[in-house]
C-alpha cells in the first residue's frame, strides 16, 4: 500500500516576470527574451512546489495530497496521513492532525474520501478547520468530531488545497519573500552569464534558500 503522495492539480502562477529578470541583469534588448524566460522557468522549477528543493509553494497553485486513510484509524501510519505530522516539531500532539506540505497554504478546496463501502464522499467543510502554524498548515476535525472511517486503499482520501504566494502585481503583503526572489534572480543571472539553458541552485543562491527550506 502506497505512502501519502503529493501532486500538482493546477500549475504554479508566475513569481518572477521577464521584466524583473531583465532589470536585475541590466538587459535592455529583446534578443534573449526566450532564453531568459527558459532560465526563469528552470530556476523556479528547481525550487518550487511538490518536487522543488525548497519545500515551499512559490507561485499560487493547487495541490492534492493523497493517502490510504485518515489519521487515527489504527493502521500503519506510513500508509496514511499520520506520516505527515511529527511530534518533534510540535508543542502538542494531536492524533487527528494532517500536515499539508508546501507552505504557505491559503485554503482547503475540498476533502474527498472513499467510505467503507467504496463510495466517494465530499466531506463537509464545516467539519474540519485549517490551523495556521509557522511554515505549516494543519487540517483538523471540527471540535467534538473525528475523521470518518474510510475504505483503506491507495488514494482513499484526497485533500485538494491552494498554496503559494501572490503574483508580483497583487497585494504585496502576500508577495513572495524578497530573499527567495533575490535567490531566484541570482540563479537566472548566473545561468545567463554562462549562456546556459539551465538555472541550478548554486553559490549564494543556495546559501539564501537554505535558510528558507522547509523540512517535513
Amino acid at each position: 500500500m502506497n505512502s501519502p503522495s503529493l501532486s500538482v492539480v493546477q500549475a504554479p502562477a508566475r513569481v518572477i516576470s521577464l521584466a524583473d529578470a531583465k532589470k536585475y541583469m541590466r538587459v535592455e534588448y529583446d534578443d534573449d527574451d526566450d532564453l531568459i524566460e527558459t532560465l526563469i522557468s528552470s530556476a523556479v522549477e528547481n525550487v518550487d512546489g511538490a518536487t522543488g528543493w525548497l519545500g515551499r509553494a512559490l507561485g499560487l497553485q493547487s495541490l492534492a495530497l493523497r493517502a490510504s486513510h485518515f489519521p487515527g484509524q489504527g493502521y500503519d501510519c506510513a500508509r496514511g496521513f499520520d506520516a505527515h505530522w511529527h511530534s518533534s516539531d510540535r508543542r502538542r500532539h494531536h492524533l487527528h492532525e494532517i500536515r499539508l506540505p508546501c507552505p504557505p497554504v491559503l485554503s482547503v478546496t475540498s476533502i474527498v474520501y472513499a467510505d467503507p463501502n467504496g463510495f466517494l464522499v465530499s466531506y463537509d467543510p464545516a467539519l474540519y478547520a485549517l490551523l495556521p502554524e509557522i511554515d505549516a498548515r494543519f487540517v483538523v476535525p471540527a471540535f467534538g468530531t473525528v475523521w470518518p472511517q474510510t475504505r483503506v486503499q491507495p488514494g482513499a482520501v484526497v485533500i485538494t488545497y491552494v498554496a503559494g504566494y501572490a503574483p508580483p502585481d497583487a497585494d504585496q503583503s502576500c508577495a513572495i519573500p524578497t530573499d527567495i526572489k533575490q535567490a531566484l534572480l541570482l540563479m537566472v543571472g548566473s545561468a545567463y552569464d554562462n549562456r546556459s539553458d539551465k538555472a541550478p541552485i548554486t553559490g549564494l543562491a543556495e546559501s539564501i534558500l537554505t535558510k528558507k527550506q522547509v523540512w517535513i
